[in-house]
């Protein structure tokens, strides 16, 4: 769709709006459960905005959203980066319908450090990992979490952090779905698929690594799962006994020394 273009925001609330800027800002309403209405994340990304313009239009905004604001240029370019996404294609993976820009001013402050907070979480996430396909799975998985968890970035980050493992420390060793799992698990915001029904092995010490992702480790193989991927699942193995044993059986079984 041009610039310029009617474009429609998602959720509650949502209306025509139309820019005649070219400036594109992308605002989420995400009508989660009952009353219960997050905004996901305001972004001003343009291929084509030159740092003159940006400048220009960061001045109609008050001072502190104008500081917030240009924050949310630099990660939403950062995440553009990282993924290798267009414009569009990014917006409409993190849960994004184009809007105007002036959207922005009608914002609360709160809001938008909310915004920029999540988009801190995507691109950290994101860092975490070294291949495109890894990243753009972080970025979709987040993106979905904050929905399904029924949580603000604030929250999200929390239950990111949380935990032994934490899910980040699982992103950061390529164990992206499990991570996900978890932190539904953590928000009691379980699918059936992520429950686990016991049963005779219950008591078995379980891995936290998948065993494609160990034993690509164990060869040391970086051009496959990446530099920093391998150097998540070494910290990780380090303070897990349980990884750490199934990996040294894997190695026995695999004839590394």
């Amino acid at each position: 769709m041009r610039m310029g273009d009617d474009f429609r925001l998602r959720g509650e609330g949502s209306r025509h709006v139309k820019s005649d800027t070219g400036g594109v800002a992308a605002v989420a309403e995400a009508d989660v459960i009952g009353d219960l209405s997050l905004s996901m994340a305001p972004v001003i990304v343009d291929d084509h905005l030159d740092d003159d313009r940006r400048h220009h239009q960061l001045q109609g905004l008050r001072r502190g959203e104008r500081v917030v604001t240009g924050r949310l240029f630099d990660y939403a370019e950062r995440l553009g980066a990282l993924t290798e996404w267009s414009e569009a294609t990014l917006l409409e993976r993190i849960g994004c319908d184009l809007g105007s820009e002036e959207e922005l001013q009608i914002l609360p402050k709160s809001r938008l450090a909310n915004c920029e907070l999540f988009l801190r979480l995507l691109c950290d996430a994101a860092e975490a990992v070294s291949t495109t396909p890894n990243r753009r799975a972080s970025t979709m998985t987040l993106a979905e979490l904050i929905m399904q968890t029924r949580q603000d970035a604030k929250g999200l980050e929390r239950l990111l952090h949380s935990g032994k493992p934490s899910p980040f420390e699982l992103i950061r060793a390529g164990e992206i779905a499990e991570a996900a799992r978890l932190t539904r698990v953590m928000a009691g915001a379980a699918r059936p698929e992520d429950v686990e029904d016991g049963g005779p092995y219950e008591s078995v010490p379980q891995g936290h690594i998948s065993t494609p992702q160990l034993d690509a480790y164990l060869r040391g193989r970086s051009d496959v799962i990446g530099q920093e991927v391998l150097e998540g699942i070494r910290d990780h193995l380090k303070g897990c006994d349980a990884c750490r044993d199934v990996a040294d059986d894997r190695r026995r079984q695999l004839a590394i020394s």
